[in-house]
């Protein structure tokens, strides 16, 4: 349980319990309703000031922060490149391809005058559009065999067709994980 000493709050004293694997949870809320907050307590970007969130039956005030993270993959409303090639944006291993096409990315990268190896991070805001950039970052986290997948608004930036595409690619690589997705709209989630 966390506390948010906020009007309106709608986590205050709850609990709620995800199973492992197989699962997609959808938060739903309007702006301003800590939906972004859930997800950084999630990753325990923040500490807890009351009760406590729990994973897998483990507490993660009493878990090793780089354990967790080694088996999450966080793609937010905003998403940082890093100032190297698109395919070492996504992973270190050659079947990037595969995801990229899987997120709707990879004819992007293809036309970028390096494809694959063309530098991006903060000198390539000319070259690609924020819905391009958030393809890359959920590329990224579905690259990586996570177990727990935390999505922060992650289709805020794409319009309608990638939406879709993307939403229905995230649901085909959900076997096996806990999906925990904060959206303004739940059509926007694809949940069922």
């Amino acid at each position: 349980m966390f506390c948010i000493t906020c009007q309106g709050a709608f986590y205050a004293g709850c609990t709620y319990g995800v199973a492992s694997g197989f699962k997609c949870v959808a938060i739903v809320g309007a702006s301003g309703s800590d939906k972004t907050t859930l997800a950084a307590l999630l990753q325990c970007l923040y500490e807890l000031t009351l009760g406590n969130i729990s994973i897998g039956f483990s507490d993660l005030a009493k878990t090793e922060v780089h354990h967790l993270r080694k088996h999450m993959s966080v793609v937010s409303q905003n998403p940082h490149l890093f100032d190297v090639s698109a395919v070492q944006n996504i992973t270190y291993n050659p079947w990037c391809i595969s995801t990229a096409m899987a997120a709707n990315v990879h004819n992007f990268i293809m036309s970028l005058p390096k494809g694959y190896d063309m530098l991006l991070g903060a000198n390539a805001t000319a070259l690609i559009s924020g819905g391009q950039a958030q393809r890359l970052q959920i590329t990224r986290a579905l690259a990586r065999p996570s177990r727990i997948l935390i999505l922060d608004e992650c289709t805020s930036a794409l319009d309608p067709v990638n939406q879709a595409a993307v939403i229905e690619t995230i649901h085909q690589a959900k076997r096996g994980r806990t999906m925990i997705m904060a959206t303004h709209k739940l059509p926007s989630a694809g949940v069922d």
